[in-house]
């Protein structure tokens, strides 16, 4: 057709998030255009709720619109409540991953927040104020039967030890 030109517009193999921006000029007419590129995302798995002073890790992925991991991106990771990570700043492997290792020092809802490549993602962790944990006996402790065995728990409160608390103890068989 008369007074229409055509062009492929290519990422060059660069599989980010991205827009770009064209001009066109003919006949002394100026147009621009703004075409954005999407596809890629980052994606997180690890748990929603952690006692208080629990450690887990939060594995976050950055895929390509094919679903194949991008490697070798800088990803940044924040907790809104400052609770502690393993590094703020890391690149993703050849599976496009990062592994983050979350302490959570601070109770209440948090939100956990990471960017790479153009993409971002958030995820709620509430984190109790209040833990209670068995101290478990010896390693290979054996107890005989009909022996009564003391159980002993701690009780802490943001990390801090507690105590006055009456603790309510619930057995079964079995």
């Amino acid at each position: 057709v008369s007074g229409t030109a055509t062009a492929v517009l290519t990422t060059g193999g660069d599989p980010l998030n991205k827009s770009f921006r064209i001009t066109v000029n003919a006949a002394g007419a100026t147009d621009t255009i703004t075409i954005p590129v999407s596809g890629t995302s980052l994606s997180i798995t690890g748990p929603s709720t952690l006692g208080s002073g629990d450690v887990a890790a939060y594995t976050f992925t950055l895929a390509d619109s094919a679903g194949r991991g991008v490697p070798n991106q800088p990803l940044t990771a924040t907790s809104a409540l400052g609770n502690p990570l393993s590094a703020a700043s890391l690149s993703t492997n050849n599976s496009g991953q990062v592994v983050v290792t979350y302490t959570g020092t601070t109770g209440g809802t948090d939100t956990l927040s990471a960017s790479a490549g153009c993409s971002s993602v958030t995820t709620s962790v509430v984190v109790a104020n209040r833990n209670l944990v068995f101290n478990p006996p010896a390693t290979a402790a054996e107890i005989q039967f009909g022996t009564a065995q003391a159980v002993q728990v701690t009780l802490t409160d943001n990390g801090n030890p507690v105590s006055g608390e009456v603790i309510t103890f619930a057995f079964t068989r079995g």
